[in-house]
């Protein structure tokens, strides 16, 4: 490898202190445009996450709810009984007439059971 190049600048002489640079004067900070937006952006993702707690809220009511609903049960027995008596009779001009009696028995019972569940 060759030597690196000579300097241009002579080294300072021990007779002047070498003084660093003066510091940079900061920049006023710049007004913040930006404060409407954010403030905007906080509420919505708040009023977000609100809207989601109540949804999951309602939510967790609505499944309790149908846990806990009644639960009823109906029990139908239905009987029917029909008796039907043919008898054959002479009519008012002498020829045989066919009278029928029917009879409807009917039997309704009912029961109603409920089942609650806690």
């Amino acid at each position: 490898f060759p030597p690196p190049p000579p300097h241009a600048h002579p080294p300072p002489s021990p007779h002047h202190p070498v003084l660093p640079p003066p510091y940079p004067v900061p920049t006023p900070p710049s007004p913040d445009n930006h404060h409407p937006t954010i403030i905007v952006i906080v509420f919505v993702s708040f009023g977000g996450l609100l809207f989601l707690s109540v949804l999951a809220f309602a939510l967790f009511c609505l499944i309790k709810k149908m846990k806990k609903k009644k639960q009823e049960t109906d029990i139908i027995h239905f009987d029917e009984h029909r008796h039907v008596t043919e008898a054959i009779v002479p009519g008012p001009c002498g020829e045989q007439v066919v009278v029928l009696s029917v009879d409807d028995d009917v039997h309704i019972d009912e029961e109603i059971i409920k089942n609650e569940e806690f």
